[in-house]
């Protein structure tokens, strides 16, 4: 079962925008990000986004209430991590 599949049945996911893929991360070039967005069946949202750079892998994640959270602070949560040098 892929991770994603997994996070997915763990926070009873039941809508999916689907992959975005093709996210860099000006910190570290080599990095590939892919996004998505859930909504569970508590009507939460969730912003979900994975990194890898071939050694590590991360996912980060937000939930809340609909439209939450306000999307500039999503994308600094979003695109802030950085890997171990």
């Amino acid at each position: 079962m892929p991770y994603r599949d997994f996070l997915q049945e763990q926070f009873a996911v039941i809508a999916s925008a689907g992959y975005g893929k093709g996210h860099t991360l000006e910190s570290t070039p080599a990095a590939i990000g892919v996004i998505d967005y859930w909504e569970n069946v508590d009507g939460l949202q969730y912003a979900v986004k994975a990194w890898c750079d071939g050694d590590y892998l991360a996912v980060l994640l937000l939930c809340g209430p609909q439209e939450y959270p306000v999307f500039s602070v999503q994308e600094m949560f979003l695109n802030g991590f950085r890997f171990p040098e």
